[in-house]
């Protein structure tokens, strides 16, 4: 396992699954996982191997995100988003696993005012509006979308209809 690559392990793979082998697939992904770096499990290899199943690509998944422990704050990841036009996986993978309720204390929360706030709010607005969205971004973007319209409905709160309305956000 030392001396081939990710894209062999994965014809690999395909194969003995296709031969109906799975437990010998999680046997080698043990192996993998103890042996490679988990650079070896970047999601970026998928986009060239469509003939992976979706247990191997969640399996990599899962090996790349345990290895790689992003303790970067939310709110660092949605700046940082911002600034650069753009996002990876590791980016969306965390943003991913955030609920509306998350959201909704994220927005809500005395960390984030003005500028910032604006920033990340409508970097998350805008992710569904890309040519093609991937359903992950228009997950993100409908969480977000779903908190600011909790916040909007907040009991005698006119103020924050009106700036989630100035977002672009239907609230009726």
């Amino acid at each position: 396992l030392e001396s081939i690559t990710s894209g062999e392990l994965l014809n690999i793979f395909w194969l003995i699954d296709e031969l109906g082998e799975r437990e010998k697939i999680e046997e080698l992904l043990r192996l993998a996982e103890e042996k490679r770096e988990p650079s070896f499990f970047a999601p970026e290899i998928f986009k060239r191997k469509s003939d992976a199943s979706e247990y191997v690509i969640s399996e990599f998944k899962r090996i790349y995100l345990s290895k790689n422990v992003d303790d970067r704050s939310i709110k660092e990841i949605l700046l940082k988003i911002y600034e650069a036009s753009g996002w990876n996986d590791q980016d969306l993978d965390r943003l991913e696993q955030l609920t509306v309720e998350e959201f909704y204390k994220l927005f809500k929360s005395d960390e984030w005012r003005g500028e910032d706030l604006q920033k990340c709010i409508s970097q998350c607005l805008r992710m569904a509006e890309t040519s093609s969205p991937e359903p992950i971004l228009s997950k993100i973007s409908e969480n977000a979308t779903l908190a600011l319209k909790k916040i909007a409905k907040e009991h005698n709160s006119a103020i924050n209809r009106i700036r989630v309305r100035r977002l672009g956000v239907d609230i009726d």
